[in-house]
Parts: C-alpha cells; structure tokens; sequence
C-alpha cells in the first residue's frame, strides 16, 4: 500500500501537484514507519524532500534528504545512499553554494563506483561538471563532462 502511495505521489509531483504530493508521500512515510520498512521510509523522505526542493523550501528539502539518507546508510542501501547526496548537493546548486555541492557531488560518485553503477557515475559526472560550469571553472567543467559523455555514448 505504501509503495502505492509513492507512486501515486511520483505522478502528482510529475503533474506539479505538489500539495497533493506531499499529502501522499506523507501518508507513504506514515505506513511505512508503522511497519518499520526502512526502505520505503528513507523513499518517502527522500520524495517529501524533493516536493520541498520544488517549492524552493530548502531548509525542510535538505531536512528530509538527510533524514533518507542516514537511513540508507544504517541499512546500507549504498544505491539509495549516491541518489540523496545527489538530492542534497542539487540543494546547495540552487543556494549557489558550489563548493558544498562539489564535495557533495564526489561523494555520490565514490559511492557508485564502488558499486558499479554507471548510470549514476554519469549523472555525477555530469553534475561536477555543471558545477564547475557555473563556477567559470571551464576545463574542469570540459573534463567532467566529456567524462559523462564517454559513458553514455
């Protein structure tokens, strides 16, 4: 029923139906506290946290990311763990602090490449680069994107 519940969510946020969001991610958080699913609770955070992030609400979006993440970490969901820093550096993007978001961004990036996640080893990429873009680091910025670019190509 939780994951039901998300999923619904995932649609109302896709459809910028952010109130109806965040009511169906909080009932999913709810259920899923009730019986102690770590999984689907550190989701539900994870997605309140991105409803937030959406209403430029950093505070409560960083809040619930962390929230997630640490519970990731403690059950050692090294996956779900490279998607909330990456929640949480995008946090720091849009604060325009860089340097927080670059330190963040490398650490998604340790993670996925110790688990082979080469999808999430681009997106890192990609995002250090941007990064670096909006920071007038330009070769930097070349040489991580053109990271990106080789694994997707």
């Amino acid at each position: 029923m939780a994951n039901s519940y998300n999923n619904i969510g995932v649609i109302y946020l896709k459809q910028k139906n952010y109130g109806k969001a965040l009511d169906i991610f909080t009932k999913s958080l709810k259920i899923c506290e009730g019986i102690n699913d770590k999984q689907g609770t550190a989701m539900a955070y994870g997605n309140i946290g991105l409803v937030y992030f959406y209403h430029n609400n950093f505070k409560k979006s960083q809040e619930n990311q962390l929230a997630g993440y640490k519970i990731r970490e403690a059950i050692g969901d090294k996956h779900g763990m490279a998607l909330s820093l990456t929640n949480i550096a995008n946090i720091y993007i849009n604060q325009n602090d860089y340097r927080m978001a670059l330190d963040i961004y490398f650490q998604g990036l340790k993670i996925d490449k110790e688990i082979g996640n080469p999808h999430g080893i681009g997106v890192s990429y990609s995002n250090i680069g941007t990064c670096y873009m909006q920071m007038n680091e330009f070769e930097q910025s070349f040489q991580y994107l053109n990271k990106a670019l080789n694994i997707y190509i």
